[in-house]
């Protein structure tokens, strides 16, 4: 989650409201059956057991459970069931003002007071839902989820609440696999939002909105419309109040529970391929670092095309700064594979991808140069890698001990006309050196890459070691050349031994947990 978001949500401090006057303004009252005119009738299920029923399988600590309250139908009946199966036990309400209408404030009057009612504690937070979507280029409905949800974990952080529950019930889980179809999603998508996952519960996703208005007119209930939820200019408006009733009307009135119970089935059988994928990405991924994540490109087009997609989109979905829709960039990843070594391509969103034939070669865009003093003698930490540069004095007789296990990770250098500053900075347009062997002659750094094999997805990550006394000579570059200018010889006196390490990295499977549906919601 980006850190930014911290900019875009303010939370109020919680409190423990059961001691505070009543707010009674009739605009907090809410709905209440009489005043839309419904009869009254008998509740569909008993919805108390069917939520007791999940909350004792739960592992419940003490730190509780946050409730998420928009003021709407479905988390008013949700926090009435979690009051009577509960007793209020450690509850917490937590409510979002998106400050997307210019009435968005009666909500929050409104659910602080349930929870005074209730004698419960409440966290208010306020989030600039309009403006993140326009600085992260999302949707509203995605920059809103995303707002809600930092809110919500960032709530139950602060108390120790073991989990946070949502009023999500079967019809909206309808609704997302019919939006995720129609917008073109993958079986993960499909499989739409799970009723468990990351500390996330929904207890209702079994139960249909019908059956939730009937619990509420059962049981006298108040609750806040939100006249957006009728704009059918948004597509899951649309879905619901035009596709829905014609689906139910013309094909099957019970689509709700038919689409519900193909979500489930998708959901196991994703969870096994996840299982798969994790186990080949212990076999395919060969390396992993910071920003950059290198693949066995045999072993991977060795698996079913469907374990490739999986642990491609796990990867990008991995490296990418923002979520997305990632059909379209798993499809160039698989064509780049099939085709063999080739150039190095950009997939948008940040990030480039390039196959060497032998390896597929992933990571974010190209980061800020770098340009920063070597500690002499001393370790200094490569800008942005899980790197270092380790610069010591050495004995001329030291040499003859070094030589033979010395490789391009390591330079042994006569710094007799040292005097300057050494400098670990990132390559740039127009480098040249005069590598070791070449009897002096001046080569670009460009063709030095080219010669020694260097994909050109890797260059940007080359530490370039110059001394800036001498106009910004080239010293040395890690893993690819030294320059003739410090050979050492009989006559030197004065060596330096720099050697460049990098951290040891697991290679095995990120611990990224299941994969995003696309859209940011399971």
């Amino acid at each position: 989650m980006p850190s930014s978001l911290g900019a875009d949500i303010c939370c109020l401090l919680p409190r423990f409201i059961s001691s505070e006057p009543r707010i009674t303004p009739s605009s907090s009252r809410g709905i209440t059956p009489q005043a839309i005119g419904i009869p009254m009738g008998p509740t569909a299920i008993d919805l108390n057991t069917h939520v007791a029923e999940q909350l004792s399988a739960l592992p419940l600590q003490e730190g509780g459970l946050v409730v998420a309250v928009s003021g709407g139908l479905d988390s008013c009946v949700l926090l009435d069931i979690l009051i009577r199966v509960t007793g209020g036990w450690q509850l917490h309400v937590a409510h979002l003002n998106h400050q997307l209408r210019s009435d968005s404030g009666q909500d929050a009057v409104f659910v602080r007071q349930l929870a005074i009612d209730a004698r419960l504690p409440c966290t208010i937070g306020l989030a600039n839902v309009a403006d993140h979507a326009a600085r992260h280029g999302e949707s509203v409905e995605m920059a809103a989820r995303t707002c809600r949800r930092v809110f919500l974990r960032r709530t139950a952080n602060r108390i120790g609440a073991s989990w946070i529950l949502l009023a999500h019930h079967a019809d909206d889980q309808a609704e997302t696999v019919l939006l995720r179809l129609l917008r073109g999603t993958s079986p993960t998508g499909l499989a739409a939002m799970a009723p468990v996952r990351e500390g996330l519960l929904r207890p209702l996703l079994g139960v249909t909105r019908a059956d939730l208005r009937q619990y509420a007119l059962d049981h006298q209930l108040r609750w806040r419309e939100d006249p957006t939820n009728q704009d059918i200019r948004i597509p899951r408006n649309r879905i619901r109040h035009q596709l829905m009733p014609r689906l139910q009307q013309s094909h099957n009135p019970q689509i709700v529970s038919a689409i519900g119970r193909t979500a489930g089935l998708l959901a196991d059988e994703d969870a096994y391929l996840q299982q798969v994928t994790e186990q080949a990405m212990k076999r395919v991924v060969s390396e992993r670092r910071a920003g950059r994540i290198k693949l066995e490109c045999s072993r991977l087009a060795g698996y079913h095309i469907a374990v490739q997609r999986r642990v491609l989109r796990q990867i990008l979905q991995e490296l990418a700064s923002t979520q997305g829709h990632w059909g379209e960039r798993v499809g160039l990843v698989l064509d780049l594979l099939y085709e063999g070594a080739g150039p190095l391509r950009e997939l948008g969103g940040g990030l480039r991808v390039q196959c060497t034939g032998e390896l597929l070669i992933m990571r974010v865009s190209r980061a800020e140069p770098f340009a920063v003093p070597l500690s002499v003698p001393g370790r200094t930490p490569v800008p942005r890698q899980s790197a270092d540069v380790e610069c010591r004095w050495c004995e001329a007789n030291e040499f003859d001990r070094l030589r033979p296990t010395l490789d391009l990770t390591e330079a042994v250098l006569d710094m007799g006309q040292f005097s300057g500053e050494l400098i670990m900075r990132s390559p740039r347009s127009g480098d040249r050196l005069r590598p070791l062997g070449m009897d002096g002659r001046s080569k670009k750094l460009s063709d030095c890459f080219i010669d020694a094999g260097w994909p050109r997805i890797l260059r940007e990550d080359a530490v370039v070691v110059t001394e800036r006394q001498q106009s910004d000579r080239i010293v040395w570059v890690p893993g690819l050349a030294r320059s003739e200018h410090y050979r050492v010889d009989v006559g030197s006196e004065k060596l330096m031994h720099l050697q460049f390490t990098e951290q040891p990295m697991d290679s095995g499977p990120m611990d990224s947990g299941p994969m995003d549906s696309g859209d940011g919601e399971r």
